[in-house]
């Protein structure tokens, strides 16, 4: 099952996306030929076209899950299996000063979601958390049963961290596309508004609670899985 939402803001980070992996597909053909037709010189050159490839897709793969058109294929998902996976995986990666714990609630159900595009969505989540912690802290991965804004059952999925917070008026701009406060890299600022259009576009909501000086906490609000569902 896919799954798409659209709207005239989304129409144009679409047309952008699309013209984004068309240029990095060229772009790796040229990558390709420096490859097959070995020059001198031209390692630097390849190395430079493949980090503008990689961070080309990115950015194309943000702005298609902003606009709500990543394909999706939404399965039944055990939430604690889940996050002790993510979580095993992130102690082997993140700033040793950082330590990862997971907490779910022994009644939380499955959700109903994409698996690589909910890992994605949370590791932008994750990303944001660490850059909050220069100096080490704590990251809470969580969920719960929950109840979605019009009342079908959800499952809310939080990352937590106790960084430097987001001031008010940045929070309420957070995840509009190309907001950030890390300069002016292609790619920044989207995270954030990816992960948005993940949720959107699987029926669910991204909201954000952050306390200056104490951090902030990432919610996922995803459908729950039915009984009835493999």
């Amino acid at each position: 099952m896919e799954l798409h939402a659209c709207g005239p803001s989304q129409d144009l980070a679409t047309g952008i996306g699309k013209a984004l992996r068309e240029m990095a597909s060229g772009m790796r053909g040229v990558l390709e030929h420096l490859q097959t037709n070995e020059r001198p010189g031209y390692d630097g050159l390849a190395l430079s076209l493949r980090g503008l490839v990689h961070r080309g897709e990115q950015l194309a793969r943000h702005l298609q899950a902003y606009a709500g058109v990543q394909p999706l294929s939404p399965i039944q998902l055990e939430t604690l299996p889940f996050l002790c996976d993510l979580a095993h995986a992130l102690r082997r990666v993140v700033d040793e000063r950082i330590s990862v714990s997971v907490v779910v609630g022994h009644d939380c159900p499955p959700c109903l979601a994409d698996r690589d595009a909910l890992e994605d969505a949370l590791m932008n989540l994750i990303a944001n958390a660490c850059e909050a912690m220069p100096q080490g802290g704590r990251l809470l991965l969580s969920a719960r049963a929950d109840t979605s804004p019009d009342g079908r059952p959800a499952v809310a999925m939080s990352v937590s961290d106790n960084g430097r917070g987001m001031p008010p008026e940045f929070a309420r701009r957070a995840v509009e596309p190309f907001v950030t406060t890390k300069g002016d890299r292609a790619q920044a600022g989207m995270g954030l508004a990816a992960t948005d259009g993940f949720a959107r576009q699987s029926g669910g909501c991204l909201t954000l609670f952050s306390q200056v000086g104490s951090g902030v906490t990432a919610t996922l609000s995803l459908p729950q899985s039915r009984p009835d569902m493999p």
